[in-house]
């Protein structure tokens, strides 16, 4: 399968080469692989073959993906399924797509969560008062006896009911339970008897019991009456119904309902892949340039090493051929930059096998293009040429300022690192403070 898509990535590739921004990837290979042209041509072409196999990928995985959901929205006979919200729940609006004389309508409806009917409802109000009986005491250990505020709950949700409290007395006892030591006139409420009513209701059924304790819409008009008899019909359908989930039916009044995002997923899915291949593309090349950008700081920390280097053995009788060689023999292992070997390797091969001494520094220069280096290239060139008679002079210039260039490489990246950890120690303040300050709030 690999095998297939890389030729037909790679016919694509061959049909297209005229088209594409080849050059300025040839630049980017060119500064993390030393390699000669031909070598060079067909790093270019397997990296826009990598690239392009990658976008047919995504591209029949998106084709497969929308063709399936189109597929599926058109043959699946799929109905519509609501589910309910509990017993006292809240109402959930739905949205369903509705065909009418050949057109499509978008139309809200309104289910109502679980209800009891009337047979269920008393039972339903003796479970409520059974849990009231459970907690309303709150921390008092029994009804004659209460010093402590109760527990009125003003709600049952498990149940769905809704709980008021009346009581005959609230200068002693209020409707929430809060017991006043007192009453108006200042006199103790202890051994008062004070009556609690409890009404529990449900969708305007209520039902009553006392417990004695003793002291210590929004309107609007439609322009679509078959689109409102159709809700009206799915509404009905939906609130008669016992079950938590339900169906609706393919057909209300004549008219077919459906999901509202039916046919959409197919368009989703390509947009999807469309931005899957942007950011594919987007990635391939932030590596390349990462790549770059790691050699070229690779190649500038090591600069000083390699001007220390060559000013030792010129001054020990060296010529320049032959102080690089001994630089490149002595680091075999790429122990200093396995860039900047490979480089002047690839610069000495030049010249033994006939490449004027002059030009191949020329061209270490023109590849590594830096600065620094194309400056070296130039003074060593220079001194082949004209046989410059103060080269030592002129390297040890160039050292001392390669050491400042150093210094401020070497600032330029501590202050990067230093707003790459700015994030982080922010996050970290943020736990500190935390940790410091919540268990003082948590206090008063």
């Amino acid at each position: 399968m690999k095998k297939k898509v890389t030729a037909i990535a790679g016919a694509i590739y061959d049909r297209l080469a005229g088209h594409l921004n080849v050059e300025n990837t040839k630049i980017g290979l060119r500064k993390v692989n030393i390699v000669s042209e031909r070598e060079l041509e067909r790093l270019c072409r397997e990296y826009y073959v990598e690239v392009i196999g990658r976008l047919m990928i995504i591209f029949a995985i998106t084709v497969i993906l929308s063709v399936v959901f189109i597929v599926k929205s058109v043959v699946k006979d799929e109905n519509v399924v609501v589910k309910k919200n509990g017993y006292g729940g809240t109402t959930k609006t739905y949205t369903v797509a509705v065909e009418i004389a050949d057109h499509i309508y978008h139309m809200d409806f309104d289910v109502g969560p679980l209800s009891y009917d009337e047979g269920q409802l008393m039972e339903v109000f003796d479970r409520g008062f059974q849990y009231i009986d459970e907690i309303y005491l709150g921390e008092n250990t029994g009804a004659d006896r209460v010093t402590e505020s109760l527990d009125l709950v003003t709600e049952i949700p498990e149940l769905g009911l809704e709980v008021s409290w009346v009581s005959d007395d609230y200068n002693v006892v209020s409707a929430s339970g809060v017991i006043n030591a007192v009453d108006d006139s200042g006199n103790s409420t202890g051994g008062t008897l004070v009556n609690l009513t409890a009404k529990l209701e449900y969708n305007g059924y209520s039902a009553v019991r006392q417990y004695p304790i003793r002291i210590g819409t929004d309107i609007t008009v439609s322009d679509n009456p078959e689109l409102d008899e159709v809700k009206k019909t799915v509404e009905d359908i939906v609130n008669s119904s016992d079950e938590e989930v339900v169906t609706l039916p393919r057909s209300v009044n004549g008219h077919e309902i459906s999901n509202k995002n039916k046919g959409n997923n197919a368009l989703v899915i390509a947009g999807l892949g469309v931005m899957l291949s942007i950011l594919m593309i987007r990635r391939q090349k932030d590596e390349l340039k990462e790549k770059a950008k790691k050699r070229n700081d690779e190649l500038m920390l090591t600069y000083p090493v390699l001007i220390d280097k060559l000013l030792l053995y010129l001054e020990a009788g060296l010529t320049v051929k032959g102080a690089l060689t001994k630089f490149v023999t002595e680091d075999s292992n790429n122990k200093i930059s396995k860039y900047l070997i490979s480089e002047l390797k690839y610069m000495l091969n030049e010249v033994n096998s006939g490449l004027p001494e002059a030009e191949g520094y020329s061209r270490l220069g023109a590849r590594i293009n830096l600065g620094s280096y194309m400056k070296l290239a130039s003074l060593l060139s220079q001194n082949i040429r004209k046989g410059t008679k103060d080269i030592l002079l002129m390297l040890r210039r160039e050292e001392e300022a390669a050491m400042l260039q150093k210094r401020e490489f070497a600032r330029k990246k501590g202050e990067e690192a230093g707003t790459k950890l700015l994030l982080p120690m922010i996050l970290m303040l943020s736990v500190v403070m935390v940790i410091v300050v919540l268990p003082a709030f948590l206090s008063f």
